[in-house]
């Protein structure tokens, strides 16, 4: 049903999901004060109990109340309750530039059941783990987050989606000051004199995620020094080898050469290297790991604390051949 409602009449759901800009809507304002409102498209609004709850249009209402215009014309859907207004709105703007932040706070309740949240919302898969990768941005760091896009929806004319990739990043890192720093870095172009902001790129954004990892994990973890071929360190690294706790660190001399090193039972063995292999040959496994240098890479994962990744011997061929630009590392039963 279409008909024409009082501006003021209007209310808000309690998390207004759309992404819209300071500077955006005085543009509409500015043209609504030259046009007649009939130029604008209509809103659809929920009616619960007599009160009209805007479902989709907010930067429209927004508009009308600073031309001060009385009237808007809006499509109506009788609804049940207020949560049924929340519902909607979330349904009606899914495919609208969205606030992510805004679509957490209003679900993060039912985040956990994925199967909920497509047939409540019609929210996927990917949406549903991109906002479970919010609940591990910890406190300080979340509300910075807030406090930055608060800020550039005010000041610059368009403003794009958070980046998956930058929550993906941010929430990868486990120490709060850390997810702090790379939130400032993130949201770092926000001094920019330009019309649209513009986000970190996935490179450049990733490159500083590793940084701060490095750096961390050296405040953290300083290395004892110990002389093993006029090299010296000392770290030591529990691993479960087959039942048995084993304490594994890898070596790499001056003269290029990498080492296993057994600390427990006092044991050195030497790594081969190969164009797409780094075997570890001698070590009282039964099971092959293999590791890709990107993986090393962008987990950041220390050379003398490894993590593996266990695969059948069966798989290792077809591995190889889908890292051919990577080499890999494979550990070798002694039997």
């Amino acid at each position: 049903m279409l008909v024409d409602l009082n501006i003021d009449e209007l209310k808000s759901v309690d998390h207004v999901v759309t992404l819209s800009t300071y500077p955006m809507v005085r543009s509409i304002a500015d043209i609504l004060k030259k046009r007649d409102v009939s130029s604008l498209q209509p809103i659809v609004v929920g009616e619960v109990d007599g009160e009209y709850y805007i479902l989709d249009g907010y930067a429209r209402v927004q508009a009308c109340r600073i031309a001060n215009v009385k009237k808007i014309r809006a499509y109506i859907i009788r609804l049940d309750s207020k949560q049924d207004a929340q519902i909607w709105h979330i349904r009606l703007n899914l495919r609208s530039t969205l606030n992510i932040l805004k679509l957490y706070e209003a679900i993060k309740g039912d985040i956990d059941d994925e199967g909920h949240l497509w047939r409540m919302y019609g929210i996927d898969q990917t949406m549903a783990r991109l906002l479970k990768r919010l609940e591990r941005i910890k406190g300080k760091a979340y509300t910075k987050i807030c406090t930055y896009m608060n800020s550039i929806i005010t000041r610059f004319n368009r403003v794009p989606p958070i980046p998956y990739y930058i929550i993906v990043l941010i929430s990868e890192l486990e120490d709060e000051e850390l997810q702090e720093k790379a939130v400032d870095f993130a949201f770092i172009n926000i001094d920019d004199n330009e019309d649209v902001f513009s986000f970190q790129d996935y490179d450049r954004m990733l490159t500083f995620i590793k940084m701060l990892r490095s750096s961390y994990r050296r405040s953290c973890n300083p290395r004892i020094s110990k002389d093993i071929d006029n090299r010296t360190m000392n770290t030591k690294v529990n691993r479960n080898r087959a039942g048995k706790e084993r304490d594994i660190l890898h070596f790499r001399c001056t003269c290029g050469i990498s080492y296993s090193i057994d600390t427990k039972n006092k044991t050195v063995n030497k790594i081969d290297e190969s164009e797409h292999l780094i075997v570890l040959r001698s070590l009282e496994c039964k099971r092959f790991y293999i590791v890709p240098d990107e993986v090393i890479e962008s987990l950041e994962l220390d050379e003398y604390e490894p993590r593996w990744y266990i695969v059948n011997i069966s798989e290792i061929n077809s591995l190889i051949q889908s890292l051919k630009r990577s080499k890999v590392a494979i550990v070798v039963g002694g039997d």
